[in-house]
């Protein structure tokens, strides 16, 4: 039953069942770690079809428990779906997806906050980044004038 395991991935594993991943769920109840993540990626079927058959033909295993089917999107076009089974009460809960850590957490961009005068703004930032090349400095790479912008966003937000 591995009661302490935390993370187990179970990538394009041919012999893994669903009925060996439903084994998690039928013994939630005697988990002693808080959450367990099982990133379980697999070529014939998704998450979305064990939880069908889970919900559906062993509902059951899921007395005393919430359960929730969570699809994502990626930046890089793909998908990811999520199966969240916890009890409230307990504290405890189990995750079973068909996508890594890492994938989930992937930065879209930044924000920047609204200003009233855009063209105030826009005119400083076009001047700081002027200044640079007027002291004949090489031509700012795309971090750089990322680092322009921030300077004068921080400096527009500590005025006022």
């Amino acid at each position: 039953a591995c009661p302490r395991l935390h993370k187990l991935a179970v990538i394009n594993c041919e012999r893994t069942t669903d009925a060996g991943i439903r084994s998690f769920v039928s013994d939630f109840g005697v988990r002693t770690c808080a959450s367990l993540q099982i990133v379980w990626k697999r070529a014939r079927s998704h998450p979305a079809a064990f939880f069908l058959d889970l919900v559906n033909e062993h509902r059951a295993l899921l007395d005393g428990l919430r359960s929730r089917f969570i699809s994502k999107k990626f930046p890089n076009d793909s998908s990811g779906e999520r199966i969240v089974v916890w009890n409230k009460e307990r504290k405890k809960a189990l995750f079973i997806q068909d996508y890594s850590p890492s994938e989930q957490h992937r930065i879209l961009g930044f924000a920047v906050p609204f200003h009233s005068d855009d063209t105030d703004l826009d005119d400083r930032i076009i001047a700081q980044l002027s200044a640079s090349e007027d002291a004949k400095q090489p031509v700012a790479t795309a971090q750089e004038e990322a680092v322009a912008v921030q300077s004068v966003l921080e400096a527009d937000l500590h005025t006022k």
